[in-house]
């Protein structure tokens, strides 16, 4: 599987010549310092809103966000169920974001939106990661969770509590911003040790051998 990753050519260049990245967190992508397209105040949370009529006790186990919030005896109900704007944080996760392909369409928009005119191609994302990982370790001690498709919804509004997508962990989810095309994957870890996190820049000058500059784009062309 290719990877593709959008970025300002500074920071290609310190990745190609340096084998220095930067590794940032669902929390820290909150902050809209990091501009339209990246930052999201609702990283690491999910939000809902519903009202149900008659639901039994199975059906709030069998969605993972009601499970969490209701637990009722075998056999028991609720006969209306009403959630506005219910907003469940999940645990912060070190987290780097790909897309699944290459469009220079998508590319304008980020040279447009973000200044990102250069896009390099990871040909093997294992490799790679298993490479950052280890750098990683050597700061704070992380599990690679691996690499995952983001799922888009109407944040704003509220996912239905049984809505499929419920079941994905909140680093698997955004919102529909208008930038939901982009064909997102991202690289997680867990870290080992529960305490608050920050994004952390690694360097390995063997990184640099996985990457190939894909494309450099200017304003008007």
């Amino acid at each position: 599987m290719e990877l593709f990753k959008y970025l300002k050519s500074e920071h290609f260049d310190a990745l190609s010549n340096k084998g220095s990245i930067r590794i940032g967190t669902l929390k820290n992508y909150q902050s809209l310092e990091h501009g339209t397209m990246v930052s999201d105040s609702m990283e690491g949370s999910k939000r809902f809103t519903g009202i149900y009529d008659n639901v039994t006790a199975d059906q709030i186990k069998g969605s993972s966000a009601l499970s969490s919030l209701i637990s009722i005896g075998e056999g028991g109900g609720i006969g209306t169920l009403k959630m506005n704007n219910v907003v469940i944080i999940e645990p912060n996760y070190f987290v780097f974001s790909l897309s699944n392909g290459y469009s220079k369409s998508d590319h304008d928009t980020w040279l447009e939106q973000e200044s990102y005119d250069a896009c390099y191609k990871l040909a093997t994302p294992n490799h790679f990661f298993r490479k950052v990982t280890k750098q990683i370790n050597k700061i704070q001690p992380v599990k690679f969770l691996g690499l995952f498709e983001v799922h888009y919804y109407d944040e704003k509004n509220g996912m239905d509590f049984f809505d499929p997508k419920n079941s994905y962990p909140a680093f698997m989810l955004k919102d529909y911003d208008g930038f939901s095309t982009q064909k997102e994957i991202r690289a997680v870890w867990e870290p080992i040790e529960k305490e608050e996190i920050e994004p952390i820049f690694i360097k390995d000058i063997k990184l640099r051998s996985y990457v190939n500059l894909h494309a450099k784009v200017q304003v008007g062309t």
